[in-house]
Parts: C-alpha cells; structure tokens; sequence
C-alpha cells in the first residue's frame, strides 16, 4: 500500500453535537462487497439504506476505536453530509486500490520480453472515459464482466501480446488472465454455471447469492478468466477485484482506434506490439 492509499485510511468525521469519531477503514473482500450490487430495479430507498449500511459495516474497522455499532453506521447512512463525506473517502480509496495493480503483457515477439503496464496506461492509450464504480457516487454499479459485452476492434497487421500475467498487492496469488471472449471461454463459463450454481439447487449457508444475479454473474466470469473458483475470487480484496474489471474491459472490450499510441516497445527485443487480447 502506497503511503497516499494508506493517509485516506484514517480520518475523523464529523457525528453531530459536536463529536468527532476517528474513523479506520480496512480493506474489505469480494464476499463482503460485490455481492451488494444491486440491479438497477432494486434500487429503491430501502434497498439502498440495507446495502450502506452492510457495505460500511465491512468497510469500517474501527470508529472511535472501536467496531461500529448499528446505530452508529444508522447515524451515518441516515445523514446525507455525514453519508457523503464517508463515500467520498470509500470512492477515492477503491480509485486508488485499482490503480495498485500491474500488469506484464507478454511478447509475441520473443520468449522473454514483458511490458509492464497500468490502468492509467491502458485508459490514456484507448482514450477510454472516467471509469466509476458508484452510481453517482453511491451506490456500486454491476462490474463490468456482469454480463457479455462485445469484443474490441481491432486494427490489421499489428502484432498482439501473446498473453498476460497480472500483479495486485493485495492478491499474491494471482498469475495469468484470460481472455472470455473465446469459444474456450464461453464454453467453460457454461460448465462453471452447471458447476458452482446450478438451476434449481438449493445453495449451502453462505452461497445464497450464488444466482444469476450482476455480482455473482461477474464473481463466477472473473474466476473462468483466471482459471480458478467462485471461491478464491470470493477471499480476493475488492481492490484486486476491482482492478481485473477494468482491466479485462481495456484487453478485450475496448476499441484500438489509435494502433500508434497504443502499441509498446518489448525491452528484451524492442519489437513492437498491441498490448491488448
């Protein structure tokens, strides 16, 4: 964690009367958070009351040192200046968490060669809008791998990385990502749907949300790309997880309009490629 990431994790707000609570955030799991998301149907009152409450509850670790009671978290979603403040910090540092991770595009042109490339690299070179994870800031829009989007275009006669090996520092694990919009993928996609939520079972405590739902739908398509389960996908941070969306959404979705400002040089061979699926 950068020393910028880790000064947004600790700051007071304002709890009316006068007090002042010190607020620790943490960084919190897929489990806790993606499965939050809402469809835009859902998103009643109500419905986006539960939902801040339960995102904050796993986003807060201490308020004035100690774990925040329901009241106190009532206190904060039911008053708007107090709600914003909070969600300003919660933007910022998911901003930030996807912006920790890396990512080696491998060359096609030799064995050895890697480009290492960030978000900020892949949305200046595709020349893509402002990513946003909230809906105005509030609540979580569905990731973009809840559901299938079209591939990219792509310009003729440019070479093309020949795979990928990603790097967030809050998931060690990670290792290779693959592209979904292959025949292979939308195969295993298929098998994972049998595999992890089949139609009419009655999931186990704790897998309630495995359903066809935007959170799980994304959940279950991250884990065919980096060739793992729901599970891991599930204990992976929501930093880590954030920063797969986007980036899978820049190697396979986006457009290359500009070949020229896209491409990169190899450093072991200086040959020159897209580093895109």
């Amino acid at each position: 964690m950068t020393p910028a990431l880790e000064a947004l994790y600790a700051f007071d707000l304002d709890m009316g009367s006068g007090r002042r609570a010190s607020v620790r955030l943490r960084t919190p799991t897929v489990a806790k958070i993606v499965r939050l998301v809402l469809p835009p149907e859902e998103h009643t009152p109500q419905e986006a009351g539960r939902v801040l409450m339960l995102e904050l509850e796993a986003l807060i670790d201490t308020l004035a040192g100690h774990p925040p009671s329901a009241a106190e978290l009532a206190a904060i979603v039911e008053d708007p200046e107090r709600l914003g403040a909070l969600l300003h910090v919660r933007n910022t540092v998911y901003d930030h968490l996807a912006l920790e991770g890396r990512v080696l595009a491998l060359c096609p042109h030799c064995d050895h060669g890697r480009a290492e490339l960030d978000l900020t690299f892949y949305w200046l070179a595709l020349r893509l809008p402002p990513w946003a994870f909230t809906d105005q800031g509030v609540l979580l829009k569905p990731p973009l791998l809840a559901s299938p989007l079209p591939s990219g275009g792509r310009p003729e006669g440019w070479p093309r990385a020949r795979g990928f090996d990603v790097i967030h520092p809050d998931a060690p694990g990670l290792r290779a990502l693959r592209s979904l919009q292959t025949l292979e993928a939308r195969i295993r996609e298929q098998e994972g749907w049998r595999l992890w939520a089949p139609e009419g079972d009655q999931p186990p405590e704790g897998r309630e949300h495995r359903h066809r739902s935007p959170a799980f739908s994304a959940t279950l398509r991250l884990a065919v790309a980096l060739e793992t389960t729901p599970d891991v996908v599930d204990g992976m941070s929501v930093g880590a997880f954030f920063f797969l969306d986007l980036l899978h959404f820049a190697l396979a979705n986006a457009d290359v309009v500009a070949p020229e400002r896209a491409a990169v040089r190899c450093p072991a061979c200086d040959g020159r490629f897209l580093p895109i699926f």
